[in-house]
């Protein structure tokens, strides 16, 4: 009942933001790019909606349809129509509003392949701030909505992706009581970098948030610093029940931790070296700080209040729950999930982050990522020395949170600021209560 209630007040308000849209001369659909004339002019259409690159530069569709010509069939036995989202501005907005309202009336794209907004950095929020609306804001509750297909006969079938490859905590985050409806490509660690060639380790990893606090090695403790908060609190919201994991007391206790961290800054003992990073994220983002000549680093994650590493979701794909050419869309996104194809599919540079297939990053195994080298080449074929590449595996197995980025980390990013910036403690307690409070209606609101 609590969702078809929902469905049809969310078809009613889109309903009403697309006349908007329409009335005020935006766009009655995205930008579509119809894919080359095939064989047969009655095998199968699909449309693929992408959302690559969004509140930043526009996307290319080039990439997109190099991947298509390497998804057996493609133009000879069925087509693809290319839905993409405009990045910014009012024809974002129409766009998103489109799609919605199709998905809320049972139509809409075929599939789906979408890079979560970067909302993590509170440098680039005003900058960037259309970049919070995304196509799913909650992706959680679409699963729940019942906007995807389930995947999970398909899946045991598949021709190309290898599940047993792919890390399970991250994936199982696209699962619901009804299976597998998202297919998450790529995640985000971040961690403390230390160089093993001058620096050594004394605590033993993993550990909790608090023990973290309190450790006597200065590395451990230059760990808890950090420009991006939210990962001390693991997986920050439950779907089923629309509430918060975390109290308002709770949110404040670790305001002021980390805030007393980050005001700390390094810690005396480690000196004036240049060999010591605070909260760099691993992956295509960084690819210049993990190449093959790169310093081996021991890793050190903000862990969250449990002991484990929080993962952030960057990109996923899932498959339309009302499509009418369901083996042909898992097709292709088994083909986008084929380890080949990670290794040389320019789609994953938009990702910037780390492949949920495990077994890339490593020398036999690269990755697809755009940077450039010491002397200024540019390259695209991406791996990490072999310490550097199991320090990352370690990482990945200590991970026991996952999180979409959702209007939540926003919220949390500028609570953070505001508390940052707050000498009175009092008033930090009441911005920690305004923002609390709105948090949990933005749950609500999911």
């Amino acid at each position: 009942m609590k969702t078809a209630i929902t469905r049809a007040v969310l078809l009613f308000a889109a309903l009403c933001l697309l006349l908007t849209a329409c009335q005020s001369g935006g766009k009655g659909s995205g930008q579509q790019l119809a894919a080359h004339v095939g064989k047969d002019p009655n095998r199968p259409k699909l449309t693929l909606c992408v959302d690559l690159n969004p509140g930043f530069e526009a996307s290319e569709s080039g990439p997109v349809f190099d991947f298509l010509k390497t998804v057996p069939g493609y133009l000879d036995d069925f087509s693809v129509e290319l839905d993409r989202i405009p990045c910014q501005g009012t024809e974002r907005d129409t766009a998103l509003t489109r799609v919605k309202t199709e998905l809320l009336s049972g139509a809409g794209p075929d599939l789906f392949i979408c890079v979560s907004p970067n909302l993590l950095d509170v440098t680039l929020m005003e900058k960037h701030q259309n970049a919070t609306d995304a196509l799913f804001q909650f992706p959680r509750s679409a699963m729940e909505l019942g906007f995807f297909l389930p995947l999970d006969d398909y899946i045991a079938k598949a021709q190309y992706m290898e599940w047993d490859k792919l890390l399970p905590v991250v994936m199982d985050a696209g699962k619901s009581e009804k299976g597998q409806l998202l297919l998450p490509l790529t995640y985000s660690i971040s961690a403390t970098l230390a160089e093993r060639e001058s620096r050594s380790l004394t605590a033993s990893l993993p550990m909790t948030w608090d023990e973290m606090l309190v450790s006597e090695d200065p590395c451990v403790r230059f760990a808890c610093y950090s420009w991006r908060f939210g990962s001390i609190l693991g997986e920050l919201g439950d779907y089923g029940t629309d509430s918060l994991t975390f109290t308002e007391e709770e949110l404040f206790a670790r305001l002021e931790e980390a805030r007393a961290a980050n005001l700390a800054g390094r810690p005396q003992e480690l000196g004036e070296a240049n060999d010591v990073m605070p909260s760099i994220s691993i992956g295509a983002s960084n690819a210049h700080l993990f190449t093959p000549n790169s310093p081996e680093y021991i890793m050190i994650p903000q862990y969250n209040t449990t002991g484990g590493v929080t993962a952030n979701i960057n990109s996923f794909a899932a498959v339309n729950a009302n499509t009418r050419h369901p083996d042909e869309a898992f097709l292709i996104v088994d083909k986008l999930l084929d380890q080949e194809t990670m290794s040389n599919c320019e789609i994953y540079a938009y990702g910037s982050a780390l492949p949920v297939n495990l077994e890339l990053c490593q020398k036999d195994a690269p990755y697809y990522a755009s940077y450039y080298e010491q002397n200024g080449k540019p390259r695209t074929e991406w791996y990490m020395n072999q310490w550097n590449y199991q320090q990352t595996r370690e990482l990945a197995g200590q991970v026991n949170a996952v999180n979409f980025v959702t209007p939540l980390n926003q919220e949390l990013m500028l609570a953070y600021g505001d508390c940052l910036n707050e000498e009175d403690p009092e008033k930090r307690r009441e911005l920690t209560a305004e923002h609390y409070t709105a948090m949990k209606m933005i749950i609500a609101e999911s």
